[in-house]
């Protein structure tokens, strides 16, 4: 289509540079940095562009005034001249050049992981690896960690690992310049056996990853660490204080499938205390999300999640709850790809993590999106050249646009207020007739919302996906709902009882006072009743036959606590019970 701008715009051109000696100049040996943001803004928008390999930019503008920025990646960085206000006119070219400095010499070394499926008994399985150094030093003896699901094995990479533990490989990455990056490939197979419809999720840890800037004189210096595992009949989670004592208190919650248990009563801990939080291994995907205490350099929140511990009534466990909720990956050194494992899937597709809440999709104000495109050639003939366009939402801040790994080389540009390119020249992609594997290829990237959108505001998305010269194939639309309290509580479920097929009712749940457990279908002869709290501590242990069981308060707090049942000594079930305010 014609583009009014080629007649009308005015363009900002310039280079963005390094300035080591600080004069504010360039001089001959300083480093051209690319990659970075350009932003033009007025009262009525804003307009950006990309930074190219050789450190220049070209910003088309309507007539009109705005004021020009540089965005830098990170906080080590500062320009000689924040910004410029100009005036422009048809046709008018106007040079402006930042001047960077560094505000502290540290490498910043950020990584991401990626892959398009994972298929059961495929053994075509490639992972992309994406690494760069944002900092204002090279980045010296880097090494890149990357822990692959159980179910995956490692067949070969692009670059030798130098150490393998279990399914935790090494890579060493020599020392990285500054404004430098690479990738990699690992090619994986997929266990036969893999459930359909699982997530399975990989990890990428980079080093050296310590912090570059001081951390808040408010920070009290506590740093908590979370793990979730499947052990025997419960699903754990352990939260460890590996930093200084906590001074406040930090809230954490627990969420079974989709539902929501609230825990009433805010954690705190010493120096390498931890806690451990049993719950039943009853086939529900269990996750655990904690806030860290005010002003943690690290991160502001962790979660965990354990899918296929133990199994349901029906025999199996529950999936798709893990790619719900966000990742909440520690830094830019982190990365974690969750990705639910498919039979077969349709090709020229979009994609995004987290889904989202209910056929709503709810996500969180400020939390980040994840969009993965996925194409395929399935013409006639080879596609010498893939170009995606991704008109993306105004509810999307493009300033923190992260391109993230590809299946193939690419180069990315922003344009406009809020158009992504993705081309990938001299592609080769040869037609799925001739050979589907590789037909394929994928795209990632990551993008901010603007800062606390409206509630109930629709982030909805696009992408046409060009092949040669042929009319665009255009994916599926993917949405997003912004919302608040969107988690409704759980109810009281019962667990599978190991060989045996009946359920227990409780009423009233919540309890305040009293409660009884009826067992239908089962008559219990050497019964025994015990209770924990969240925490795993036994409170109760009660003897009872029957096909009931009268509980009575023993002077415990408001909250969830996890009931289990014995006969003869042998564990027949577990449950959830809630306790209301007396």
């Amino acid at each position: 289509t014609f583009d009014p701008c080629l007649l009308s715009c005015g363009n900002v051109t310039g280079q963005v540079y390094f300035d080591i000696d600080e004069d504010c100049s360039f001089d001959s040996g300083e480093l051209y940095l690319n990659n970075w943001k350009v932003e033009a803004s007025n009262s009525d928008f804003n307009f950006y562009t990309t930074v190219n390999s050789a450190g220049g930019f070209t910003l088309p503008l309507y007539p009109g005034d705005y004021t020009v920025t540089v965005i830098p990646p990170n906080d080590l960085w500062t320009p000689c001249d924040p910004f410029f206000e100009i005036s422009i006119e048809e046709q008018e070219v106007i040079n402006l050049d930042f001047s960077i400095q560094s505000i502290v010499a540290c490498p910043a070394l950020n990584v991401e992981i990626a892959t398009a499926a994972i298929r059961p008994c495929f053994d075509d399985g490639l992972y992309v690896v994406q690494y760069f150094n944002h900092g204002t030093l090279p980045a010296t003896d880097s090494y890149v960690e990357i822990e692959l699901h159980p179910e995956l094995t490692a067949d070969s990479a692009s670059i030798p690992w130098t150490m393998v533990n279990g399914n935790l490989y090494t890579f060493d990455l020599g020392d990285i310049p500054i404004n430098t990056g690479g990738s990699f490939k690992i090619y994986y197979t997929t266990d036969c056996d893999a459930e359909l419809g699982a997530s399975f999720c990989s990890e990428a840890h980079i080093y050296p990853d310590s912090l570059c800037l001081p951390p808040s004189d408010f920070w009290d210096g506590s740093n908590i660490e979370l793990a979730g595992y499947c052990q025997n009949d419960f699903v754990t989670f352990e939260i460890t204080n590996a930093g200084d004592p906590m001074s406040q208190a930090v809230e954490f919650i627990v969420i079974e499938d989709d539902m929501i248990m609230l825990l009433n009563e805010p954690l705190i801990l010493g120096p390498q205390q931890d806690t451990i939080i049993n719950l039943p291994a009853n086939g529900s995907t269990w996750r655990l999300e904690i806030q860290q205490s005010d002003y943690n350099p690290h991160n502001s929140q962790l979660s965990a999640t354990v899918e296929g511990c133990g199994t349901n009534l029906q025999g199996s466990f529950s999936t798709g709850f893990t790619t719900l909720f966000p990742q909440y990956d520690v830094g830019n050194p982190y990365d974690t790809d969750c990705v639910v494992v498919t039979g077969s899937y349709d090709p020229n597709d979009k994609s995004a993590v987290p889904v989202g809440y209910s056929t709503q999709h709810y996500i969180d104000q400020n939390v980040d999106l994840e969009y993965l495109i996925r194409f395929q050639n399935t013409g006639t003939d080879t596609a010498f050249n893939v170009v995606i366009i991704d008109t993306l939402s105004n509810w999307l801040d493009l300033s923190t646009l992260q391109p993230g790994p590809s299946s193939h080389p690419y180069t990315f540009s922003l344009s406009g207020e809020n158009v992504a390119k993705f081309t990938f020249a001299n592609i080769m992609l040869p037609d799925s007739n001739t050979n589907e594997v590789t037909s394929q290829g994928f795209i990632k990237f990551n993008i901010s919302q603007q800062a606390d959108v409206p509630l109930e505001s629709l982030i909805t998305n696009v992408a046409g996906i060009y092949f040669d010269y042929n009319v665009p194939i255009y994916t599926n639309e993917v949405f997003h709902t912004v919302g608040d309290n969107f988690l409704v509580m759980t109810s009281t479920n019962v667990y599978t009882p190991d060989g045996q097929e009946f359920k227990v009712s409780i009423q009233p749940n919540p309890m305040n006072h009293h409660t009884q457990l009826s067992l239908d279908g089962k008559t219990v002869n050497d019964g025994t009743f015990l209770l924990y709290d969240i925490y795993g501590r036994k409170l109760l242990e009660e003897r009872f036959s029957g096909t009931t069981f009268d509980l009575h308060r023993k002077g415990w707090n408001e909250g969830i606590y996890i009931f289990e049942i014995r006969e003869g000594g042998i564990h027949l079930g577990t449950g959830k019970l809630m306790i209301g305010g007396k």
